[in-house]
């Protein structure tokens, strides 16, 4: 996901190319110091959320941990305390931060790997075509469903043509996508088959997790063995789901993210697929998608994504390229077109309740 962060140097009425001496600007140094922080709080922000279990809590809150006879452990009240048999019990965030240390450390190296990838693709795509650009401005949040909203970089898009623009825009999410199926295949491989609970967990497979469960497990033989192992005939007409781990989590939020961002509205990586294909007409089509995603909130009561419209509105439409007359290719054109499908396989379903 990126935005535009500096618009100066643009067309303020007077063609830089009708002046005698074109006006130069200094380059500005990138800066490195405030990606390097952002990115620190990220990965102890991920860590968290997996040594939470992907629950929609504030860091800081008591939670379950395993323990086993003689584990040590510090209890909400701040007192510590040995376990005298095995079993789950309430404990402080630092015994969370220690007992689930795996999960914690799995999911933050996955997601923050995709994530990163997803961003290196506009980067390096965004330096090919010699366009200004920021390093990764990772997002950290102490809410534990997935400790992160992703990233962005800064560019300038007055120097940027149309054809550019929408090579930038399309990169990050492809270049993510390499890492993310891998990850949701790999997580949903390692995953452990269980029957559906009455009240399923409230975020929902998105259609691509849907259209891979059949093709990676054999859910007939998944329950054949589950009615053997556990004396259970009846298991075997009964809905099965997997429980999450680390890998699935990091693959899923990946996906949320690169969902998100492909919706074609404003100056999400969408948007900028949008605006390469349909040029300044675009804000049109973006404004009836927007309405659209308003009526579907409102619809699925899904009232949580009310902040990330109301940011979308005030980001406005897409700003014009330093050339806006960058025909695309048929290449392009198939792949621009395709990709705005991304949402539609990757975004988890209506609604995201917890």
């Amino acid at each position: 996901m990126r935005q535009a962060l500096d618009a100066t140097g643009g067309d303020i009425g007077i063609h830089p190319a009708s002046l005698p001496h074109p006006p130069s600007h200094p380059r500005r140094r990138r800066r490195v110091s405030l990606p390097l922080l952002l990115f620190g709080l990220t990965c102890m922000s991920t860590y968290a959320a997996g040594c939470y279990q992907w629950f929609p809590t504030m860091i800081g809150s008591p939670w379950p941990i395993e323990v086993q006879p003689g584990d040590t452990f510090i209890d909400p009240q701040g007192q510590s305390v040995t376990a005298a048999e095995a079993g789950p019990v309430f404990a402080n965030w630092r015994s969370v931060l220690w007992f689930n240390w795996r999960d914690g450390v799995i999911y933050m190296v996955c997601v923050l790997s995709a994530l990163l990838l997803h961003e290196m693709g506009h980067f390096l795509v965004a330096r090919r075509h010699r366009v200004p650009a920021s390093f990764p401005f990772f997002i950290p949040i102490p809410f534990m469903i997935t400790g992160t909203m992703g990233a962005v970089i800064g560019m300038d898009p007055y120097k940027a043509n149309r054809r550019e623009v929408f090579d930038i825009g399309i990169a990050g999410p492809l270049a993510g996508l390499v890492l993310i199926i891998p990850l949701v295949i790999g997580g949903i491989m390692i995953a452990k088959p269980v029957p559906q609970p009455p009240e399923p967990r409230g975020y929902g497979d998105p259609l691509l997790v849907k259209l891979l469960m059949p093709v990676v497990r054999d859910m007939d033989q998944i329950k054949q063995d589950y009615a053997r192992q556990h004396n259970q005939p009846q298991a075997v007409n009964q809905e099965f789901t997997f429980q999450v781990n680390a890998i699935y989590m990091a693959g899923w939020v990946g996906m949320l993210v690169t969902g998100l961002n492909m919706m074609p509205v404003s100056q999400l990586d969408g948007g900028h697929v949008l605006y390469g294909l349909f040029g300044p007409a675009s804000r049109y089509v973006a404004r009836v998608i927007l309405v659209a995603l308003i009526a579907a909130i409102v619809m699925f009561d899904a009232y949580q994504w009310t902040l990330m419209v109301i940011l979308v509105i005030l980001i406005g439409d897409h700003p014009p390229t330093a050339d806006d007359t960058v025909k695309l290719n048929p290449l392009r054109w198939l792949l621009g077109f395709a990709s705005l499908s991304i949402p539609v396989f990757c975004f988890p379903p209506f609604p995201i309740q917890f």
